[in-house]
């Protein structure tokens, strides 16, 4: 019990500065950050195209978060690098 609970304390620790370390690194980055922003405005026109809100958190569903490789390995490469 007490490793589960240090298991999701750790988890939720981790997630805001992989994030803060993802923008810290896209902002260093312009090319990588606009090869990101071009992939997360192609899933929001799709999603428009479908009668989504992309506004909308409860419109997001997993499929629109898979199909974005490139942020994904960005946030990957975040976590390896620190």
């Amino acid at each position: 019990l007490i490793t589960i609970f240090l298991l999701l304390i750790t988890a939720t620790a981790n997630a805001p500065l992989s994030t803060f370390w993802m923008i810290y690194q896209l902002a260093k980055n312009p090319e990588t950050y606009m090869k990101a922003r071009e992939e997360q405005d192609r899933i929001r026109d799709q999603m428009r195209a479908e009668g989504l809100d992309p506004n909308n958190p409860k419109d997001w569903k997993r499929r629109h978060f898979d199909e974005m490789k490139y942020l994904d390995a960005c946030l990957l490469e975040v976590i390896r690098m620190y």
